[in-house]
């Protein structure tokens, strides 16, 4: 029988659990565990939060039976009146745990969610692209030339009309996500 370090049973504990070893390894593996008590309570510790995760994935994953209808119809309502707050990181931590499971439990909603990250990332993909390609800011030089004012004055007069583009802007982003969901 070959004896394994503590490092080398630690790299092997959750294969161990699972019953992924060779028996002559698993073998291995039990016999140091009941030689070194640090190691034990690795284990035990180790087995103790799988099972954890596991009674909390069933309970996420697999609904209850009885279950009713129009309780999953609430969930999905709440989830996608949410579901903007969610992926701009505006929810509490509760919020978004909440906004999560309803998320892995719900096909649907793991769907919109999916939608608005790749709207999203598009958008943004839309914008840096449309960023690189203008060397000038036309906005400012345009305004320039309608109020005819200097070179110097421009760069801060322009500035005054940017809030009023970025919430054109914002109208556009929302009416288009409103569009597509």
């Amino acid at each position: 029988m070959q004896n394994l370090n503590c490092n080398q049973v630690t790299a092997l504990l959750t294969f161990f659990i699972e019953n992924k070893l060779n028996p002559k390894l698993m073998q291995n593996v039990e016999y140091h565990l009941n030689l070194c008590p640090a190691c034990r309570e690795k284990y035990f510790n180790l087995r103790k939060m799988l099972n954890n995760f596991q009674e909390i994935k069933n309970k996420i994953i697999e609904p209850d039976e009885t279950e009713d209808v129009s309780y999953k119809e609430k969930q999905y309502k709440l989830f996608r009146e949410n579901l903007s707050a969610y992926v701009d990181n505006e929810l509490n931590d509760e919020e978004n745990l909440r906004i999560r499971k309803i998320s892995i439990a719900n096909s649907n909603a793991r769907q919109d969610l999916e939608n608005m990250l790749s709207f999203r990332e598009l958008l943004k993909e839309s914008f840096s692209k449309t960023a690189d390609e203008l060397k000038e800011d036309l906005s400012v030089s345009a305004i320039g030339r309608l109020y005819n004012i200097s070179a110097e004055k421009r760069k801060f007069e322009g500035l005054k009309y940017i809030p009023l583009i970025l919430c054109i802007v914002f109208i556009m982003i929302y009416s288009l996500m409103k569009f597509f969901l």
